[in-house]
């Protein structure tokens, strides 16, 4: 009945984005980003007109390029990944020369992804990254969460070195250089031995999904979910009503597993372990396929590709969105200390954890300028933060009077409401 219901609001929303693009209001201008300190409207003042973005085709591919030494294999998989023409790509298991290999055969590409200590980019770990069109995109915001109990952490389920860069979930924001038309890419990999360390690791992905969807992104979430269709884990992704596996709302389908054991699985005759999760309540899918990795007789990888075609309905401008339902409720200080340069003070966490990613924390002098900001992962994306948050904010001047502001804030960075208290440093003694 989901998958129905999804097909139905798909065409409606489609139909709906044909409209809007057809009226006379002109949807193409780039979108100037907000002032980051957002501020509710005044009451009284006019309401902002909506703008709204046009309606975008996307094509996205998941694929598992199996561990290193690329050579030969490269020249075959990036073949396949040419034809399907991606506006973006997840990759999974890539490690050493891969890197080199895209760098250099796919250079209108550009790359996301972190190191498993989350300081750079690096093409010597294993890990996940997400490729896309460097000239049609600009990468607004990219991330990395680790698919264990301390998302923000890193950390290895199985102690061993090469656990801590597969197991992780990265993310892109991208947006079109042209419209404004922005998307959410997020690529995970989840552990291959274990169901019960998938229970784990298939909610973290869920919910960060849900999270940029509240913001008013399309997301894909392609990976080796190491989980077949129907398992436990899968039902995770589709339990939820705005998250749907394109295979069954797609124009255009099929029914085909997706791990080829390079050659030796029956994968014609099984189920995907491989997906590309998608909000379908923002868009409408036009193509779903399994695409084998054969190369001239040559199996370049144990994995197949994913690939999705749709397109993204036409939504209103999201830098213009408020996330109305960040909440500072439940947000109580408590002052513990101020010294000529340094003030320390105690916060209890908001009472809706789910939308809060982090708290920024900044004191403003007598003109209004930021001179201390702290940012503290909440407990949403750190299950042991404490419900009593405690900060620093070193760096002040003696004798001095500051706004110290606590704002919750987004995977992004957004916010828009916020609680402050006033400290005065002494003079210094």
């Amino acid at each position: 009945m989901k998958r129905l219901v999804c097909v139905l609001l798909a065409i409606i929303a489609l139909s709906g984005s044909l409209i809007l693009s057809s009226c006379g209001k002109d949807n193409t201008n780039t979108p100037v980003a907000t002032d980051e300190r957002q501020s509710e409207q005044v009451e009284g003042e006019p309401e902002k007109e909506v703008v709204m973005l046009p309606a975008d085709e996307l094509k996205v591919v998941s694929i598992n390029v199996y561990l290193n030494n690329p050579t030969p294999r490269a020249k075959g998989l990036i073949s396949i990944i040419r034809d399907l023409d991606p506006d973006s790509i997840g990759v999974q298991e890539f490690i050493g020369g891969w890197v080199d290999e895209f760098d250099g055969k796919m250079s209108d590409y550009a790359h996301a992804g972190y190191a498993h200590d989350a300081k750079e980019v690096s093409r010597y770990v294993y890990a996940n990254y997400i490729f896309y069109k460097k000239d049609k995109y600009d990468l607004i915001d990219h991330g990395i969460l680790w698919l264990s109990e301390t998302p923000s952490t890193p950390s290895s389920l199985n102690g061993s070195d090469i656990a801590i860069e597969r197991r992780t979930c990265c993310w892109a924001l991208l947006e079109n250089k042209e419209t404004g038309f922005r998307y959410v890419h997020v690529n995970c990999h989840l552990e291959s031995g274990s169901e019960e360390e998938r229970l784990i690791q298939a909610p973290i992905v869920r919910d960060l999904i849900l999270r940029f969807e509240a913001l008013g992104y399309p997301v894909f979430a392609t990976g080796d979910y190491n989980a077949r269709e129907g398992s436990a884990p899968y039902e995770i992704f589709e339990a939820e009503d705005k998250i749907d596996d394109p295979k069954y709302i797609a124009e255009d389908t099929m029914d085909m597993g997706t791990y080829n054991g390079f050659g030796d699985s029956d994968y014609k005759n099984s189920k995907p372990i491989d997906f590309c999760f998608v909000t379908g309540d923002k868009m409408a899918v036009h193509e779903y396929k399994v695409v084998p990795t054969e190369y001239d007789g040559e199996y370049v990888s144990d994995h197949n590709a994913v690939f999705v075609r749709a397109t993204v309905n036409s939504l209103e401008k999201q830098t213009d969105i408020l996330p109305d339902y960040l909440t500072t409720d439940g947000i109580t200080y408590e002052i513990t200390s101020v010294r000529p340069y340094v003030a320390e003070f105690t916060f209890t966490q908001a009472d809706d954890i789910f939308h809060t990613d982090t708290y920024r924390v900044w004191a403003e002098d007598k003109d209004g300028n930021e001179v201390v900001v702290r940012t503290i992962p909440s407990k949403n994306i750190d299950k042991n933060s404490p419900a009593i948050l405690t900060c620093t904010l070193a760096g002040l001047s003696a004798d001095s009077e500051y706004t110290v502001f606590i704002a919750p804030a987004t995977m992004t960075g957004t916010y828009n409401n916020r609680i402050s208290f006033t400290v005065k440093t002494p003079a210094n003694q």
